[in-house]
């Protein structure tokens, strides 16, 4: 079995894939740290994170790495087969929250506002459900939850081999006043 673990950066990606991995007695695989490892990636100063420079040698490289019985934390889906994923886990955590968890990390401003406006959009989840067998997409609300919780939520539905999605509506409980700090704060940063 491989599962694919994803979401906005700070939604809680690597305690979950690690524990779920731990969990279901699978190999646990960070795919941006396999990128970055393949040394076929640029640095942007500007926003603070990594580029792929040859997308095809990436590929190449990682088919043989990444096999079966594997959870994979990543939010670069390109690189990977869907027909080799039988999983989706995306996961989704409130904006004001994510917006906390990115400010602590000392993110530069344009990448929190990015990431943060990505959530609210649901960015991820709209890619994977172009990407993957919309049957095998399960999306968990991680805000206020332990990762026990979480894991079990996760375990339960592929047990059951239900997807879910579309549980998540940030743009519709997001007041005004919160819009309007995340504009004032990306404003801020150029």
């Amino acid at each position: 079995m491989n599962i694919i673990v994803t979401g906005t950066p700070g939604v809680g990606k690597t305690s979950i894939a690690k524990k779920l991995a731990l969990t279901l007695n699978l190999q646990y695989v960070n795919l941006h740290e396999e990128i970055v490892r393949t040394g076929l990636v640029k640095y942007n100063e500007e926003l603070g994170s990594y580029e792929v420079v040859n997308m095809d040698e990436v590929i190449k490289i990682l088919s043989n790495k990444i096999t079966n019985n594997c959870v994979i934390e990543t939010i670069v889906f390109n690189v990977l087969k869907p027909e080799k994923i039988d999983w989706v886990i995306v996961l989704r955590l409130h904006p004001e929250e994510l917006l906390r968890r990115l400010i602590e990390r000392g993110w530069k401003k344009i990448k929190i506002y990015n990431n943060v406006f990505s959530e609210i959009l649901d960015v991820i989840l709209q890619e994977v459900l172009k990407t993957f067998n919309k049957d095998r997409v399960i999306e968990i609300d991680t805000t206020n939850k332990s990762i026990d919780e979480v894991i079990n939520e996760i375990i339960k539905y592929i047990s059951e081999g239900k997807s879910r999605f579309g549980i998540v509506d940030w743009l519709s409980i997001c007041d005004v006043e919160f819009l309007m700090t995340l504009e004032k704060f990306r404003n801020q940063s150029f």
